[in-house]
């Protein structure tokens, strides 16, 4: 891990993909090694970060590299203070695709056109899914969800979708939506 520490953040997602325990003294190199992530290209934390996000229980993952004390380090332009509110913003975000098939709040054709339009590809490979779950994760972060966005190299519509997507919320959270919001809005 020394000579390479984006190896912490693909333990977690080889951790999360394949359900893999790590070893005591693994995780204890892991928490020793965390704050190095500082020092790798934030294109690498970047991909990493996006393939743990796509990954079933996303949530479980990052909040073991926050744990770990990885995932601070990993995004150095946000807040780490409001690493476990927008975790639990992932979280619930999972909840509510999981009933998506059982009865939840989307169902049929909805639901899977939804799905469908989160699989679009937006840039690099990365998917609107992906773009999702870091202004989740980016949620209790506000403003800093555009920075933390650039910071994180993305498109520039990807920082777009993220910090406009963090910024619709926190509008409709606090009740700023004066009228109904128009359809460009609401996409």
């Amino acid at each position: 891990m020394y000579d390479d520490p984006l190896r912490i953040l693909r333990g977690v997602r080889l951790r999360g993909a394949l359900g893999w325990e790590v070893a005591p003294e693994t995780e204890r190199l892991m928490r020793v090694w965390a704050p190095s992530l500082r020092r790798v290209s934030p294109e690498r934390v970047r991909d990493e970060l996006a393939q743990i996000l796509v990954l079933d229980g996303a949530a479980a993952g990052l909040a073991y590299a926050h744990g770990l004390g990885a995932l601070a380090p990993a995004l150095p332009a946000f807040p780490g203070a409001a690493l476990d509110g927008g975790i639990a913003v992932v979280e619930g975000l999972e909840r509510l695709d999981a009933g998506r098939d059982s009865g939840g709040v989307l169902e049929g054709d909805l639901a899977r056109r939804l799905h469908a339009y989160r699989q679009e590809e937006l840039s690099g490979g990365r998917s609107r899914e992906v773009a999702l779950r870091l202004a989740a994760l980016f949620y209790e972060g506000g403003d800093m969800a555009g920075a933390a966005a650039e910071g994180l190299h993305l498109s520039a519509r990807e920082a777009r979708l993220v910090a406009g997507a963090v910024d619709a919320a926190h509008a409709l959270q606090g009740g700023d939506v004066a009228q109904p919001p128009s359809r460009l809005d609401v996409y």
